[in-house]
């Protein structure tokens, strides 16, 4: 069982404001920690406009540009070693007990974000291959492109490309969904990349209310998950834009994508970053590869509401004391409802219960899905109790690709581009396929495409190798997990044995392997 065991504990934990501006510089220097809560808080947006920018994100900005200089001049302070900045540093911005945790947090991720770009640079020499590079998305990974082009491109001599991104919806980021992102050991469908550590190498862990999850050494050597919200990632990234002076321009109409593609005047890329429907692919007539063969992936999501406090409801455990596995659903509801798996995403004022059935599953009238809803309430809820059902949306799930994500747009348009996000391969809710594996691509390429030894349609060539490979096994999670009501786990298959709720392990040609 120890086998499993890991894998359970693995998909378990996979599963498991900004403050007003001051009126006056007298109110803003009495009311400095307020400034500080501000500085660090991701509980609202960034403010639309980069000239009307909360003074507390201006601060950090200032803050930011000093270290820089430091670094550029070689004039770091002597008694803090690596460190550009100090807390009298950040205290002349934020002027009040030096002592205060609020201040050494801010200190400490500026000389992160600091020390990412000074180690992400390209050498000052460096020739860029573009005068701009426009991203048309502003999701994680829309944003986390931006972020990495610009550590990339912010201490040289020459001339940098000029970074901006667009985004159709308001800047409000209020997407409510989560996501898993993993260290390199629990990460292998992005290539064991460390995401996790990308995203704390910027300064993650010293935000206020991210309200985030972190499921510590799942693997037994190191391997961590941190579950956190769309919004909370998003206004993050964008606040670390904000400060490395990116512009992010909201509210821009759909004709933007057509007129940026058209307009070749210059040396530019675009970057298509507009998400699983996206309009920039179809402007330029680009087309998706064949799964005609695979089924979709039903599922469901039901929302609960959660407690007066915010908490959700209590979980019931097994025999053993342990917190009911995903897959255990598999054994009593598969035959009745066709349900494989359930993964419980429980957080504060956040509960919801995402629910995979079986490929041959008619998902049927509300009524229907209602019904297999409070099924399942009633086998993982100590309590279970209908009425707190809320929401439910289902939806089903089979990964999409495009067989060109890069190169020299077709006439009319003649503009270099590359595809990114679920522009260019959809994710898959349940695998952890999205951010984490972006994260991976645009380190590993936008680099290379920056200084011009990668052309875009030589990293089309690259990547697409890469997301047909991750397609296939994203759709051999599906046809296991859907069609047969097995169990996968990288390169394992476990099969169900009915009469004893276990698993056991089965090679691929079908032969039983080993009880585990």
């Amino acid at each position: 069982m120890m086998r499993l065991s890991l894998i359970v504990a693995l998909v378990f934990a996979v599963t498991l404001g900004r403050h007003g501006c001051c009126s006056s510089q007298e109110q803003c220097s009495i009311n400095t920690r307020s400034s500080l809560l501000s500085a660090l808080s991701l509980k609202h947006s960034e403010s639309v406009s980069s000239s009307h920018l909360d003074p507390s994100t201006l601060s950090l900005k200032r803050l930011f540009e000093k270290g820089l200089a430091r670094a550029q001049t070689h004039d770091a302070h002597s008694n803090e070693g690596k460190y550009l900045l100090v807390s009298s540093d950040v205290s002349s911005e934020f002027p009040h007990d030096t002592h205060s945790p609020l201040l050494i947090n801010a200190t400490k991720f500026l000389n992160l974000l600091l020390e990412a770009s000074l180690s992400s640079t390209s050498p000052k020499s460096a020739q860029y291959q573009y005068q701009s590079i426009s991203v048309i998305g502003a999701g994680p990974v829309g944003l986390t492109n931006a972020v990495i082009l610009r550590l990339h491109s912010m201490n040289s001599a020459t001339p940098t490309p000029n970074i901006t991104v667009l985004e159709k919806r308001s800047p409000n980021f209020d997407r409510d969904v989560w996501f898993d992102v993993a260290s390199a050991s629990v990460n292998a469908l992005s290539r064991n990349y460390d995401s996790l550590g990308f995203l704390h190498s910027l300064g993650l862990e010293f935000m206020l209310h991210l309200n985030s999850t972190l499921h510590v050494n799942l693997d037994g050597a190191g391997g961590n998950i941190e579950t956190l919200p769309c919004l909370g990632l998003q206004r993050f990234l964008h606040k670390v834009l904000t400060i490395l002076g990116v512009d992010v321009h909201f509210g821009v109409p759909p004709s933007a994508a057509k007129e940026l593609l058209l307009d070749s005047s210059q040396r530019k890329l675009v970057i298509i970053a507009d998400g699983a429907n996206s309009v920039a692919s179809r402007i330029l007539s680009l087309e998706h590869s064949d799964t005609n063969s695979t089924k979709p992936h039903k599922t469901l999501i039901a929302h609960l509401k959660p407690g007066p406090d915010g908490s959700c409801p209590e979980l019931r455990k097994d025999a053993k004391g342990k917190i009911i596995d995903p897959y255990f659903p598999g054994f009593d509801l598969f035959r009745p409802r066709g349900i494989t798996s359930v993964f419980k995403r429980f957080f504060h004022n956040h509960c919801e219960l995402q629910i995979f059935f079986s490929s041959d599953v008619d998902m049927g009238t509300d009524t229907d899905l209602q019904t297999a809803v409070f099924d399942v309430m009633d086998l993982l809820l100590l309590e279970s109790d209908h009425s707190l059902l809320g929401n439910m949306s289902a939806f089903s799930v089979l990964p999409r690709r495009l067989t060109k994500v890069g190169g020299l747009a077709p006439a009319p348009f003649q503009t270099p581009f590359i595809v990114v996000g679920d522009a260019a391969l959809s994710a898959h809710y349940r695998l952890g396929i999205g951010v984490n594996y972006n994260i991976f691509l645009a380190n590993t390429f936008l680099p290379q495409l920056l200084s011009g030894s990668l052309s875009p349609s030589q990293y089309s060539s690259q990547v697409s190798e890469i997301h047909i490979e991750t397609q296939n096994t994203m759709m051999r999670y599906i046809k296991f997990e859907s069609e047969c009501n097995m169990v996968l786990f990288e390169d394992l298959i476990f099969a169900r044995d009915y009469s004893k709720k276990d698993y056991f392990e089965v090679s691929w040609t079908g032969e039983k392997q080993q009880r585990v």
